[in-house]
């Protein structure tokens, strides 16, 4: 997975990922909280 751009939509207590590839294809579409975002985050390829 090669991970170009990565877009966080920001909300009081719910995040919503979005992971794009070099592409242009959506490669993950995640709804996280809070707590959760920066460990998922981390755990993405560079």
């Amino acid at each position: 997975m090669q991970v170009t751009t990565i877009g966080i939509d920001v909300a009081k207590s719910v995040f919503q990922l979005h992971v794009v590839d070099s592409r242009g294809r959506v490669v993950l579409r995640k709804r996280l909280a809070r707590e959760k975002l920066l460990a998922h985050v981390a755990n993405l390829p560079p």
